[in-house]
């Protein structure tokens, strides 16, 4: 080998020497190409997979010290379920001394502020905002703000949620009881988000058109039954049979109208049924009233005189009450 080499002119140790620096270089090569490899994998999941920023904001925030430690648990509850329901809910208490326009003010500062909302620009959050007076702890000032996509849902309405401010809100802190009327507000909250109201039937076609003509017949038809009821008067001071007949007839008008007013939905119809049967009701029972007394008959026989072969018969009327 040497002497082929030699022959060729290329020198041995030269030769060796060179292939060593060649595998030395190859393996540095394919060394290198897995960490490349590796290092731009993991920049372009860096880049791609940056986790948004985690909103900064909590389910209760009680700066204000209004609820203790049961009903801040009670709060936080309430408020996951809203969130678990689709409304994100967030409670801020507050020292302040606002007014309820600015307490209103400042409930729908915090829920843009802050955020609160499922998705940028959702606008389908809440916050419960309660302003305690610095100085006067008892007075406070709670507000409820609603983001404008969260409405109506189910029976969460516009109106349903004024009803809650008026008839929850208010009389709690009338009361003096911050903590319940926070609890008691998203409560009644989660209740409307939940309920569903039933589906109205709408009335269409030849039940529409019934309803138009209940509603201006059977107004008349109460009337002139009820005049009628209320001038007939007995023939006579017994009550004979065929006086039943106006009643008769005005309990079967009233019950065809109900029957006809209940599918096509006519109120009219119906308190017009009702205006006849309470009228023939009174009417029977002010005729009853007036029935006179049964009268029977007591027959005596006068003892008979010896001799005689007459009996008097002496009649006489009694009166069995």
């Amino acid at each position: 080998m040497r002497t082929v080499f030699g022959a060729i002119g290329i020198p041995v140790k030269a030769l060796i020497a060179s292939w060593f620096v060649l595998w030395l270089g190859c393996v540095a090569l394919l060394a290198s190409i897995p960490t490349v490899t590796v290092l731009a994998s993991s920049s372009g999941d860096t880049r791609t997979q940056q986790p948004v920023p985690a909103q900064d904001w909590y389910m209760v925030t009680d700066r204000a010290g209004i609820l203790d430690q049961g009903q801040e648990r009670l709060a936080i509850n309430d408020a996951y379920r809203l969130y678990l329901n689709g409304i994100p809910t967030q409670v801020i208490t507050e020292f302040a001394a606002f007014s309820q326009d600015q307490a209103d003010s400042r409930a729908r500062e915090l829920r843009i502020v802050r955020g609160i909302e499922s998705s940028r620009g959702a606008n389908d959050g809440l916050v419960l905002y309660a302003a305690v007076h610095p100085r006067e702890r008892d007075s406070v000032t709670i507000s409820i703000s609603v983001g404008g996509t969260a409405l109506p849902t189910n029976g969460l309405t516009s109106r349903s949620l004024q009803e809650v401010r008026d008839m929850v809100l208010a009389p709690q802190i009338e009361a003096g009881n911050p903590a319940r009327a926070i609890i008691y507000s998203l409560r009644e909250v989660i209740y409307l988000r939940l309920y569903v109201p039933p589906a109205v039937v709408t009335v269409a076609g030849g039940m529409a058109t019934l309803r138009r003509v209940l509603n201006v017949v059977s107004p008349v038809i109460a009337v002139v039954a009820g005049v009628w009821l209320v001038r007939r008067q007995s023939s006579g001071p017994h009550w004979e049979p065929a006086s039943r007949t106006p009643l008769v007839a005005a309990g079967l008008a009233a019950t065809v109208i109900a029957l006809l007013s209940t599918p096509s939905q006519s109120a009219i119809g119906l308190f017009s049924a009702l205006a006849i049967g309470l009228v023939a009701i009174w009417r029977a029972i002010q005729i009853d009233s007036r029935i006179s007394p049964i009268v029977g008959r007591r027959v005596t026989v006068a003892p008979r005189v010896p001799g005689s072969r007459t009996a008097s018969i002496r009649r006489s009327r009694s009166i069995f009450r």
